[in-house]
């Protein structure tokens, strides 16, 4: 909002604010005073110094304007540069908007004293005037705020998918990038994560799903790629049941900041075998789709996670398990398998639950002996 009275302001107002002018620096003062007790302000680590400057040159522009001796576009480049900084030193928008609007009573008696007694009516009728240059202010310093958020925005996109590439496509094994991605994209260096991506033309289901889960969860988008990165520790058993139903790419958990590449690669990979709408595609179930000999590495990721629960039990259950689930492959057959271990077949079924709940794989379904072949292969257990 601009000033459109042709006029300039009144030769009451003029006088006020150019009496104003003349005593600057103690209104600077003043006006620092006020602010240091507002809620975000008085938080902020803005230097006294930079608040005084500030104010200062504020003041002066806008009381330039109302005496006539400024131009409106001059306080528009100020105000919208205070805007700019603030938002750069992180003040909040609404203890930004509380700060510049005590601007008003704060400048409307500063000039009242300034004001002789037989003009104050005068005075009174020019409160527009005076209200219309501060909200001139109020509103510039708000567009100067909002502007150099989008461009933090664009710049924090940029280099956020700046790391992502390095860290994810290029697989670049440096602990500073691992540090200071982790630092930009909120992770930490030793978590657990889940890579989830969309399958192609499946980008709304995918954002619907994520959005189900945890609406303020950052989307990313690397090389026509939708995906996003999921806490372990932050997934219940309902979020788990939302992926398995949504038309994703589900890799294995990766452990730390130097899986990710693998798992990236991965669930973009499991992304484009999506049966359809309603099914997620996981490495347990679509491995055998995967080309030959072409994800060593996630196997031995995927072991190491999947199989650390058999391998956590004492020894001799683990050789208790192992040899129930290779004899079960071998023969197809749980009577024979607990005639060839002499054992009764409860026995073995009970074994076979046991080893299903620790490691999530069925010896009975071939998919899943076949997968546990693998696993079991990169572990170096397949004997």
């Amino acid at each position: 909002m601009h000033i459109e009275d042709s006029a300039g302001p009144s030769v009451v107002i003029r006088q006020a604010a150019e009496a104003c002018l003349s005593g600057l620096p103690g209104l600077a003062d003043s006006y620092v005073q006020e602010l240091s007790s507002l809620t975000g302000y008085s938080e902020s680590n803005i230097p006294r110094e930079d608040l005084h400057r500030t104010a200062a040159t504020a003041l002066k522009n806008m009381l330039g304007v109302l005496a006539g001796s400024a131009d409106s576009g001059g306080l528009q480049a100020v105000s919208e540069n205070i805007g700019r900084r603030r938002a750069r030193q992180g003040v909040p928008l609404d203890s930004l908007l509380r700060a510049v609007r005590l601007d008003f009573p704060f400048l409307w008696q500063a000039m009242r004293v300034q004001v002789p007694a037989a003009s104050q009516a005068a005075f009174a009728d020019e409160v527009v005037s005076v209200w219309d240059t501060i909200e001139t202010h109020v509103s510039n310093v708000q567009a100067g705020y909002i502007a150099e958020l989008a461009d933090m925005n664009r710049e924090l996109e940029t280099e956020q998918t700046y790391l992502l590439r390095r860290l994810l496509v290029a697989a670049v094994d440096d602990p500073g990038l691992h540090s200071h991605a982790a630092a930009q994209l909120g992770l930490t260096l030793t978590g657990r994560y889940l890579v989830v991506a969309a399958g192609p033309g499946y980008g709304p289901e995918f954002r619907s799903a994520v959005r189900a889960i945890d609406p303020r969860i950052r989307l990313h988008s690397l090389d026509g790629a939708e995906f996003v990165l999921f806490e372990d520790a932050a997934l219940t058993a309902a979020h788990r049941n939302v992926l398995a139903a949504a038309p994703v790419g589900v890799a294995p958990f990766a452990v730390g900041m130097e899986q990710l590449s693998v798992m990236w690669k991965l669930a973009t990979r499991l992304a484009r075998l999506v049966p359809g709408d309603g099914t997620a595609a996981t490495f347990a179930g679509q491995w055998p789709l995967l080309p030959d000999g072409q994800f060593a590495e996630e196997l031995r990721i995927a072991a190491s996670g999947q199989l650390d629960g058999l391998f956590s039990q004492p020894e001799q259950d683990v050789d208790y398990l192992l040899q129930t689930a290779f004899r079960l492959m071998s023969t197809g057959s749980v009577s024979k398998t607990a005639s060839a271990l002499f054992c009764h077949r409860n026995t073995i079924l009970n074994r076979l639950r046991r080893f299903t709940a620790l490691t999530g794989l069925d010896p009975t379904l071939p998919d899943d002996a076949g997968l546990l072949r693998l696993l079991l292969a990169a572990r170096g257990r397949l004997s």
